[in-house]
């Protein structure tokens, strides 16, 4: 019988050792910002067969995949995506927030400690120094002993740095003042020359130059809207938010921000990821390389025109080629069977609230510096003193704790205070106070698990708020995101590549259980600060054989 299991086991080895192939050549982790799960149902009638359907109807399609935490912003959700974990754990807590210590707004990937490299502006001063916790790119880099390469790009450079981690070979962002991709010296201490000829091509330039036209006869859209509707912002003060749209004044004024806002925001990063590939030789090693890529205009053109505008619908049509041209090129160059994409967004977006009122919803916007402005009026009228708040910002209130004691004020009696005056403004829904969300091991999927998971009982304000329904606390024109509501946490994940079965599942799912997927179909370690399970729907659609364990003590 031992002889047997010896046999079986040699068998199976070789078997093992003859599939060279047990993971893939190269990982592409792709968001796409503000995308909402229905913009892929609603507008997949014009969608290409080789774009968002091949990935739809081929990959591991989950349908019900929520974000587990507020507030769903960019930095925390690409963070989340690659951490696994929620805020609370790896501290990436929004995209600004209040320094107690400093006393002060920072920004999520604000680094003074490095310098630019690429430009002379402060949009190179830029790493994941208040990232706590590993990534799986992180995880990737520490078992193989950085012989697996790791390279992240986006407009935002949010996007780009968050995903990378700590270990990224590269992090690679959009200057808007030069038209040019940049990093920081936290990678690097100069540009690869690769980039250098990327950016000499003056894509931004090129792309501006052929305007923006309906990609789709106008009959085709589905936008109910009449393109140009109260609803939109404009381009500048003297344009107004129609097709055609013509970029020359803006680049006659050298004004190449205006990429960001185009469908073309999206292209050139295709041509950056496809360079990418082709000069840093991803795939091509024997150990899984990653490139995570995150497209930014999608949010742009989504706060400026909201979710139900032509510019939105056209912009993920194009993106659909883009998709179509780039899988084209990942078959030819690194082969169907040796990459693996997955496919999400970092949070959705809401549907204007003014468009709703005017459709007989019951909502209102929510102004949060006039609410501030509000509650210290409020406190000075009880306390004789303003200063008690420090700062309003995401919907938290940050106390002035030096105040409070230099006023002999009893805390908790002022929370319940500020609980009472908030609780009366029609707009709030909920208000919790840090006491409450200090507690951990919250199980249950509710409003109070979504505000905990997102609170970090360092960073956080004292006080935490919820809004109603559909009450945005944004300008009346366009649209945002930020809340625990369907309409901002519920993004599509899709999976494909790398010998996947075809599924769709609507069962649910958390962000955070991306990571914990991605580490077992790579072999890795889950992220250190990772609680959740993975994916098992995707796990046994993926046929990836692991080794058996030989034991050769006793041969």
């Amino acid at each position: 019988m031992k002889k047997i299991l010896i046999v079986f086991l040699i068998i199976t080895q070789y078997a093992f050792s003859q599939n060279k192939n047990n993971t893939p050549k190269l990982v592409i982790g792709i968001v796409v910002d503000q995308m909402r799960y229905d913009y892929l149902i609603k507008f997949q009638n014009n969608f290409t067969k080789g774009g968002f359907l091949k990935l739809m109807n081929e990959g591991i399609f989950l349908k019900n995949v929520h974000y587990n935490y507020i507030p769903t912003y960019t930095a925390p959700g690409h963070a989340s995506i690659y951490t696994g974990t929620t805020p609370r754990y790896h501290q990436i807590i929004a995209n600004d927030w209040y320094d107690k210590k400093k006393k002060k707004n920072i920004y999520c990937v604000k680094d003074e400690t490095v310098y630019p490299i690429g430009t002379n502006n402060d949009y190179g001063k830029m790493s994941p120094i208040h990232l706590l916790s590993s990534t799986i790119t992180d995880e990737l880099k520490l078992l193989n002993k950085s012989k697996s390469k790791v390279i992240s790009i986006s407009l935002k450079d949010r996007s780009a740095i968050l995903p990378g981690g700590h270990l990224a070979d590269a992090a690679y962002w959009w200057d808007e003042q030069t038209g040019n991709f940049i990093s920081s010296s936290f990678y690097m201490q100069q540009l690869p020359e690769w980039i250098n000829t990327f950016n000499n091509q003056k894509l931004p330039e090129q792309y501006l130059q052929k305007n923006w036209t309906l990609l789709l006869k106008k009959e085709k859209y589905l936008s109910t809207l009449p393109d140009s509707n109260q609803y939109e912002k404009p381009l500048s003060n003297d344009s107004l938010p129609k097709f055609p749209y013509d970029f020359s004044k803006f680049l006659k004024n050298k004004k190449l921000n205006v990429l960001k806002y185009t469908p073309y925001g999206n292209s050139i990063l295709i041509d950056l990821a496809k360079e990418c590939i082709i000069n840093e030789k991803l795939g091509k090693s024997a150990s899984t390389d990653f490139l995570c890529i995150s497209f930014s205009s999608t949010d742009y053109i989504g706060h400026l025109y909201g979710t139900e505008a032509l510019e939105t619908e056209d912009t993920y049509y194009r993106l659909d080629r883009d998709f179509n041209n780039f899988i084209s090129f990942l078959d030819k160059n690194i082969g169907k069977d040796n990459y693996l994409i997955f496919l999400t967004a970092d949070h959705a977006a809401a549907i204007n609230t003014q468009y709703l009122k005017d459709n007989n919803f019951n909502v209102h916007y929510f102004n949060e510096e006039k609410f501030k402005h509000n509650l210290k009026l409020y406190l000075f009228q009880k306390y004789n003193d303003s200063s008690i708040v420090s700062e309003v910002i995401n919907e938290q209130i940050y106390l002035n704790h030096d105040i409070i004691q230099l006023l002999k004020i009893n805390e908790l009696e002022l929370k319940r205070e500020i609980e009472k005056f908030c609780l009366q403004q029609p707009e709030i829904a909920e208000v919790f106070l840090k006491e409450d969300l200090k507690k951990s091991n919250i199980k249950e999927y509710s409003l109070y698990e979504l505000v905990a998971n997102g609170f970090s009982p360092s960073k956080s304000g004292d006080i935490a708020l919820v809004l109603h329904p559909e009450y945005m606390n944004y300008s009346e024109k366009g649209t945002t995101h930020g809340s625990a509501y369907n309409y901002d946490t519920h993004v599509p994940l899709i999976f494909y590549g790398f010998k996947n079965k075809s599924l769709q599942s609507t069962r649910f799912y958390r962000i955070t259980q991306i990571a914990p997927t991605l580490s077992f179909l790579l072999n890795i370690n889950i992220p250190n600060a990772c609680f959740d399970e993975p994916i098992e729907e995707v796990l046994n659609n993926i046929n990836i054989p692991t080794p058996l364990y030989q034991d050769t003590h006793n041969q």
